[in-house]
């Protein structure tokens, strides 16, 4: 900016570029977006409706399998009779595969939205 001293106005000198304007997203618009590709990657790969399988590694503390059943269940809005499950110990760790009926991909990211809200959950896929 230069000052014209016979007129008193401030005025843009045209030989200096403007930084150009960048939009940066924030840290959750980021995050939303690679949910939203992946999302659309599972749909594209799953046929829907299906029975999907659901592994949950945590450790063996309370009713940890019968609490994932539970988890599952919830957040598909079903019966947890529904929800088909066999577990495994292996020393303090127990090892859960759960089988759900599932309509759509979000109804299976719900699921894993679900189960990391348990502090003994260590691994899921």
């Amino acid at each position: 900016l230069s000052k014209d001293v016979n007129q008193g106005s401030t005025q843009q000198d045209p030989t200096v570029e403007s930084p150009p304007l960048v939009f940066q997203q924030t840290e959750e618009q980021s995050h939303d977006k690679q949910k939203e590709q992946s999302i659309r990657a599972l749909a594209d790969l799953i046929d829907f409706p299906t029975v999907f399988t659901f592994k949950v590694i945590g450790l063996r503390q309370g009713e940890f399998a019968v609490d994932m059943r539970d988890s599952v269940a919830n957040a598909l809005e079903l019966d947890s009779e529904f929800v088909k499950m066999s577990f495994r110990d292996n020393g303090k760790y127990r090892s859960v595969t759960l089988d759900a009926p599932c309509t759509s991909a979000e109804q299976i990211y719900s699921v894993y939205a679900a189960v990391s809200k348990d502090p003994r959950v260590k691994f899921k896929f």
